[in-house]
Formats: structure tokens, sequence, C-alpha cells
């Protein structure tokens, strides 16, 4: 192993045992974590989707130097969502900022990360075990508590000079710390999930298939836009096609300032022109989440804090 793995597996894992979580009703929740990380719960079961908290600073990703998680910012997130009956961690793709920490909650919680082959090479790289992930493709349906989980085949926006970046497939097992560029794209997924008290779609990258939603109906939308196009024409062809549901943008922020330091927008993403491009064709059907704070999205209604 390396440090950085003897310093996690032997330091961090022991002072953090998962506890049961309690129910809380049976509305589903989110929490927003921080670019696409997202923690979905019913109260009784919960999904971690993209969660990522290392966020190393923007030199040192502009100037390729290997980074690796932060055990201290993970352990300070656990700490505060450890009550979650987390079941499952989805990974919607394989960039740093959606893989990277992924492996380590999933440790936390006991429980498997669900991701492609690209993601799966990242958790082992990581030295989790090859029981605990699990493979995942276009069209499985997943079965998690009340969660009907369906992978839909993606497409990653033009996020860096109207390109994709770091595209590719991690054939091996992926040892921090490198580069984020050895974070390679992998298969990208949008994730629907159906559950008895509603529906939501989660679309991580500002990119689509067009008609990739056609026969789809969500009560909630949680849309990445950074790195989008034209901005109507994105809502459009992604939005459009599930009926009405509550547009809840993310991946918005500046992933390259630590958690504890205040929110802002990520320069060029264009928050303000979204959401008033948003409320032009969708009124009254667009929100922002606090961070780390749980929200209610009932069923096609209003966004509410959770009790």
């Amino acid at each position: 192993m390396t440090p950085w793995q003897t310093q996690y597996a032997e330091k961090l894992l022991p002072k953090c045992a998962p506890r049961k979580g309690r129910p809380l009703g049976g509305d589903i929740s989110v929490s927003w974590l921080g670019t696409t990380g997202l923690l979905v719960s019913d109260g009784n079961d919960a999904l971690l989707v993209d969660p990522f908290v290392t966020r190393p600073p923007l030199w040192k990703v502009a100037l390729a130097r290997p980074v690796c998680p932060d055990a201290a910012a993970i352990g300070r997130l656990y700490s505060m969502i450890r009550e979650a009956p987390v079941r499952a961690v989805l990974v919607s793709h394989s960039h740093y900022d959606h893989s990277m920490d992924a492996p380590a909650f999933a440790q936390f919680f006991n429980c498997p990360l669900l991701g492609s082959l690209s993601t799966v090479n990242v958790a082992r790289g990581f030295c989790m075990d090859g029981g605990c992930t699990q493979e995942i493709t276009p069209g499985d349906v997943l079965r998690v508590g009340r969660f009907s989980i369906s992978v839909l085949e993606s497409v990653h926006g033009p996020a860096f000079l109207g390109r994709i970046p770091y595209r590719g497939t991690i054939d091996e097992p992926l040892v921090p710390p490198v580069p984020v560029s050895r974070y390679r794209l992998g298969t990208a997924f949008s994730f629907h999930l159906l559950h008895p008290s509603g529906s939501l779609v989660v679309h991580t990258s500002a990119g689509f298939r067009p008609g990739m939603f056609n026969g789809i109906v969500a009560d909630s939308v949680l849309l990445g836009i950074g790195g989008r196009g034209d901005t109507a024409e994105y809502l459009e062809a992604v939005v459009r096609p599930l009926g009405d549901p509550l547009i809840v943008p993310i991946h918005w922020d500046h992933f390259f300032i630590p958690l504890d330091q205040p929110l802002r927008p990520l320069a060029g993403v264009h928050l303000k022109e979204f959401l008033d491009t948003a409320e032009r064709l969708f009124p009254g059907r667009v929100r922002t989440l606090p961070l780390l704070d749980a929200v209610t999205l009932p069923g096609g209604g209003e966004a509410k804090r959770s009790r």
C-alpha cells in the first residue's frame, strides 16, 4: 500500500463505525454535498451519489500535481451524515470530482460501490475489496430498499474550452496519489430513481443524447449545469421530456476551494443566466439547494425543508 493508503486504513477507518439511520417518514429527502454529491434518503434507505469533498486547489490540478483523497475532509463529512442509512454509493462517471472519494464513503458505510469498470478500477486502486464493487452498464435496473434505479447512458458536457476533459477509460487499478488527468471519464451515466413517494432524475454532467429521456417522467431533476452549451437547448432536451419536474441545479459551485469556505459559483458557470432562463421556460419550477441540509422533494410539489 502507498503511505496514503496506510494512513487511511490504519488511522481513519477504525474511528468511524457506521450507525443505523432513523426513519424520517417516507418522503424523499435530498442533501447536496457540493459539486454533484447527493445524499438521497427515504429515512429507511439512502443512496450516496458522487460524494466528493477532497476538492484539490486549482493550481494542483492545472500543474498536474499528484493528488489523493483527503482523509480529514472525508472524515468530517462522514461525521455529519453517519446517521444516514446508506445502502449504496452510485458514481455517474470516473472523473476525479465524481469518483475519487466514493470508495472511502462506501467503506465507511459498509455498502457496495456501483459504477463503470473505470470506477471499479478507482476502487481497486483504493484497496477496496472487489466483492464490495459492482460494475453497472446502461439499461441496468437496480433495487435498493424501496428505490428502483434505472441506469441511463449519458454524455459528458464540453466542460473545458469546448472539449470533454480526460476522455478514455481506466483500465487497471488507479492507486493515488496521481494527477487528476488519470481519472479518465469512463462510461457516463444518468440515474432515474423511482420510489413510492416520488421520482427523480440525477443528471450530473451537462451533455445529453437526443431522446435519452423520452418516456421517462420525474418529479424532480438534479441537473449538472457546469460546462453546458446553450442553456435553453439543454433544458429543452433534458428537462422538457420529463414532464414538469422541479429543476435543481448542481455542479455549479467552485469545487477548487474547501467546503468550509463560503460557497460561490465557479467562474464561467453563469449561474444567474441559468436560473433566469430556467425560470422563463419553467415558471415556478426552479430551486437551489442549501449546502449540507436535507430538503424533501415530495412528488411534484414544492421543495420544503425536512423535519
